[in-house]
């Protein structure tokens, strides 16, 4: 999972994250959930939007009010090197996520 933390100059932080695939269709699995088969599928489904909303809530508790992602947006892409979205040492490249994902950044901060 990769996250993109935003929110600098905003009323609040937010975050865009690329989920762990394989993680969520094993967790689906073991939990008989169904989630569907693309990741278009899967970044909608609302058990799946309620467990990393669970992992953001336990992350929040280690920062003060101000600090805490109040909203998040799912992307259904993987983020890699080839992509753009990623240095070859594994690093976000912040403006790049920003520029491809400008839409989910003016629907959490509309």
């Amino acid at each position: 999972m990769f996250c993109n933390v935003i929110g600098d100059g905003q009323k609040m932080p937010a975050a865009i994250i690329q989920p762990s695939f394989d993680f969520i269709k094993e967790w689906a699995v073991i939990h008989g959930i169904d989630v569907g088969k693309s990741n278009e599928a899967i970044i909608s489904n609302e058990k799946v939007i309620e467990r990393i909303q669970a992992e953001i809530d336990t992350l929040n508790e280690k920062f003060g009010n101000w600090e805490k992602i109040k909203r998040f947006e799912l992307t259904p892409d993987v983020w890699s090197i080839e992509g753009g979205q990623l240095t070859p040492t594994l690093k976000l490249k912040r403006k790049i996520v920003m520029e491809k994902y400008i839409d989910l950044f003016h629907k959490i901060y509309g």
